[in-house]
């Protein structure tokens, strides 16, 4: 008898599969990432490209994530990565308007926002607070605040927001001391006590 030849398996996609995962069109994850932030101690009302900020200030993130995607993406993981000059207010993320109380945005695992339909975007909003002039120079500093997002079937993406802070002379010369008073006070003191001498001498 003609012997019947053994067929070839066809290979099978076991994860990130179209159809439920049983075979089909591997599934590719993409999005577009936008990294947006507005000063609210200045009572900046519109998110900004780039954020114009000074010390001390408290800063909104806005984060836009977009699922460019033709597949439902589950374990969409976003961090944010803030400047050493600045620090996350602890309970501030909000998802879609839905406050979350864990801090994991900044942190190595990032929260997870999936799962995202097909040409679906979410927002995302945060918080933080510049530190103290005292950790700038003089004039303008920049710094940089990084929003990543990835998933297990690729399709990472970053987004970069600038932050420029000014620190004024006005501010250094109010937060040097001499002896308990301040120069800006002595400069003032000194000035009064020629005015004085100008008026009864």
């Amino acid at each position: 008898p003609t012997p019947t030849p053994t067929p070839t398996p066809t290979p099978t996609c076991t994860s990130g599969c179209g159809g439920g995962g049983g075979g089909g069109t591997p599934i590719v994850a993409s999005f577009t990432l936008q990294k947006l932030g507005r000063d609210i101690t200045n009572n900046q009302v519109q998110p900004s490209y780039p954020v114009f900020t000074a010390p001390s200030h408290l800063v909104e993130f806005t984060i836009k994530v977009k699922s460019t995607s033709s597949h439902v993406i589950h374990g969409v993981f976003l961090t944010d990565v803030m400047p050493a000059q600045a620090v996350y207010v602890p309970g501030s993320t909000i998802v879609e308007g839905v406050k979350w109380t864990n801090n994991d945005i900044v942190g190595t695992q990032g929260i997870d926002i999936g799962p995202m339909q097909p040409g679906q975007e979410k927002t995302i909003k945060l918080l933080a607070n510049i530190a103290t002039e005292s950790a700038f120079p003089t004039g303008v500093t920049n710094l940089e605040n990084i929003a990543r997002v990835r998933t297990a079937l690729g399709g990472n993406a970053e987004a970069r927001l600038p932050l420029v802070l000014r620190r004024s002379v006005v501010e250094q010369v109010a937060g040097v001391s001499t002896g308990g008073d301040t120069f800006a006070l002595s400069i003032f003191v000194g000035l009064l006590a020629v005015n004085m001498y100008l008026v009864y001498g």
